[in-house]
Formats: C-alpha cells, structure tokens, sequence
C-alpha cells in the first residue's frame, strides 16, 4: 500500500498534506473528543466555580479606596449656606416688622384715641338720661337718643376704618414679605 487506505472512500474536503502524501478527513478522533470534553468540563468548572465566588460576595461592597470627603463637604457647605440664608432671612424678615410696627401702632393709638372721647361722650349722654329721665320731656329725649345712635354710627365708622387702615398696612407687609422670599 502507498500510504493510500483503500477501505475509506475520499471525501469532499480531504487535502493533500505537505509531503504529498493524500491523507483523508474521517472526523474527529477519540483523542480529540477526550481533550474538547476535558476543555467543555474545564469551562463548565470555571464558569461554576466563578459563579460561586459572585454568590459569596457581601451584597454592599465597600470601596477600599480612602473617603476623599468630597460628599460631606459639599453637604457640610450647604447646611452652612442655608443655615447663614435662613438667619439673613430671619433678620430682615425682624427689620420689616419693625418698619411695620409704628405705623399699626400709630393707627391703633389714634383710633383708641377717637374711641375714648366717643365713649366718654356717649356716657355723658347715658348720664345726663339718667339722671333727668324722670322729668325728662319725650321729645328732648327722643333727640338724646339720635345723639347717642350717630355717636355709636360715628364709632362703628371708626372701627370700619381702622380694620381698613389695618387690611392695607397688612397688605403691604405681605407684598414686601413676598419680595424678600422671591431674592432667597
């Protein structure tokens, strides 16, 4: 024989080795499925075995690298930056109350003030029914009566106006107080 194997046809795709010699492609040999089902088993171990080692990690991993502290400056910066703005706020928000507080003062001294000479008036009429209701004639009494319900007409105008005089400064307070939250 010259090297050629009789008993085994030729198949498409068998090549002529270097030396010229023809050599037949039969398959894979029992060598070669020994070694890809040791490498298949070796990969199958390998992939096992990593999975194993995911599964014994600690499920929060902490970085071995040192804190560079960036986080907690940068919180730190802004708890200092909001406490300063709050307190900025809180003083301003105290020199508006004080811009404030003479005016309703002052609103609410001339209306007591016009308050107490309409009370005083109006007990010297209740005085003066009193002590001539007996001898009194109805109708300078009736007149004492107009006298005393325009007293108390004028006094509810007082009042009127003071919740008015009041509704406005509080107004103004409440726009100003609004300007100075929109700049923080």
């Amino acid at each position: 024989s010259s090297g050629i194997n009789a008993e085994w046809p030729l198949r498409p795709g068998s090549v002529l080795d270097p030396k010229h010699e023809i050599s037949f492609s039969r398959g894979p040999t029992l060598e070669q499925i020994v070694v890809e089902d040791e490498e298949y088993e070796f990969m199958e171990d390998e992939s096992h075995s990593a999975s194993k080692e995911v599964e014994r990690l600690e499920d929060s991993v902490m970085a071995d690298v040192p804190k560079s502290g960036i986080i907690e400056r940068i919180t730190e910066s802004r708890h200092e930056r909001h406490k300063k703005a709050v307190d900025d706020l809180h003083e301003e928000l105290g020199l508006l109350s004080k811009s404030f507080d003479p005016q309703v003062h002052n609103t609410l001294e001339l209306s007591s003030e016009q308050m107490l000479t309409l009370t005083g008036e109006v007990k010297l009429l209740y005085a003066g029914i009193e002590s001539l209701l007996p001898t009194f004639p109805l109708k300078q009494l009736d007149s004492l009566w107009d006298n005393t319900i325009r007293l108390l007409q004028k006094r509810a105008t007082i009042i009127d106006l003071l919740r008015d005089k009041l509704d406005m400064i509080e107004v103004d307070r409440s726009e100003q107080i609004s300007e100075l939250l929109k700049t923080y």
